[in-house]
């Protein structure tokens, strides 16, 4: 008897719990999505109220009355829509989509002309949700709109004071970022500069989103004011942090391989070192196997060797290319570090020119 009584009970507990949400509710979202789906926001709408109403958790209720919400917009009535954003934003505590409402609430009154309204809710949001998905979008907004009306300066000055508020977020990052792009834009070169390499300093590998792509930065902008070697130590603080990967995936972030290769153009053209450029290149091709420069680097590599008098080395680069790469432009272009594969290379370049000749698309078009 013990048995079909546990099976008896374990019966009545999951049919009293039902389905999350209830039915009712359920039904009703559902019909909503399938009038949405199909075009029909105003009737989709309904259904996402109704599914509002019966709704028996907060989560439930807040999503279906977004929904709604959307729908409106999507219908033309602004008005409904507002109605909607507006209740979800003021929620307290506030829920899922509470940030989510105010933002397309305040986009709905500026479209509406009410551009004080509007822009000013997107600044509550940067301070309210600095680490919610939208809060980026609401900051571009702002700033995009300062600089629009008052200028490149006042857009920075903005940012400027804004940072400490929201250094510790996940805007930080974004705003640390933006505001060194911004002083660069306003012809502030230095400032840039410093403000990229606060940028990796302050949001350091791995945590650090922008930390590759601010090293990046300061780089390029140490080239231009003058400072190879400085530019090359901010590439090679970057790769410094690469991790190797034991299984599956790749701790690479975007910009080391280029990163490498950018360290041998800079020791080759403006260092005037060929020895260290064709390491640096060969390095692009032997520890950045994933990448689209390996080939170039080769090629690269090759004709360093063979403008230093060694061609051994540069016909063996060029033939690793031909057999590696030989749908790229980099082996079709072999012979010009290694003249003895003039017909390996020619071959390649006329097979290229039939396919191209047939219409058919080649790798590198």
């Amino acid at each position: 008897m013990r048995r079909p009584l546990v099976a008896l009970l374990f019966a009545i507990a999951l049919a009293s719990c039902g389905p999350p949400g209830g039915a009712k509710f359920i039904r009703a979202y559902a019909a909503g999505d399938r009038a949405y789906s199909s075009g029909r926001y105003l009737e989709a709408a309904e259904a996402y109220e109704e599914a509002a109403k019966t709704a028996s958790r907060d989560r439930d209720h807040d999503e279906a009355l977004y929904s709604a919400g959307v729908a409106r917009e999507r219908a033309g009535d602004l008005a409904g829509a507002l109605k909607h954003f507006d209740a979800l934003a003021a929620e307290n505590p506030p829920g899922e989509r509470a940030v989510r409402a105010a933002f397309r609430a305040a986009h709905i009154r500026i479209e509406q002309g009410d551009e004080k309204r509007g822009f000013a809710d997107l600044e509550k949001i940067i301070l309210r949700a600095p680490e919610h998905g939208v809060t980026r979008r609401a900051l571009q907004a702002v700033v995009g709109k300062i600089e629009e009306t008052d200028g490149k300066a006042a857009a920075i000055a903005w940012e400027e004071k804004l940072y400490p508020a929201v250094a510790k977020t996940r805007l930080g990052e974004e705003l640390c970022y933006d505001l060194a792009h911004r002083r660069e834009a306003a012809g502030e070169e230095r400032a840039a500069l410093a403000g990229f390499l606060s940028c990796a300093d302050q949001y350091p590998y791995p945590k650090g989103a922008l930390w590759d792509d601010s090293l990046w930065h300061a780089s390029r902008l140490h080239e231009k004011l003058g400072d190879p070697k400085a530019a090359i130590a901010a590439l090679e603080r970057m790769l410094a942090a690469r991790e190797p990967s034991y299984m599956s995936g790749s701790y690479n972030r975007p910009r080391m391989a280029a990163a490498q290769f950018r360290i041998a153009v800079l020791q080759r053209d403006l260092l005037k070192d060929p020895a260290a450029a064709r390491a640096s290149f060969h390095k692009v091709y032997v520890e950045h196997t994933t990448s689209i420069l390996r080939p170039r680097a080769l090629f690269e590599e090759a004709k360093l060797a063979a403008e230093s008098g060694d061609g051994s080395s540069a016909c063996s680069l060029g033939e690793k290319l031909i057999a590696e790469f030989a749908d790229t432009r980099w082996a079709r272009n072999a012979d010009e570090a290694c003249p003895q594969l003039a017909a390996k290379a020619g071959e390649l370049r006329k097979k290229r020119a039939e396919k191209r000749a047939k219409g058919k698309p080649t790798d590198d078009d």
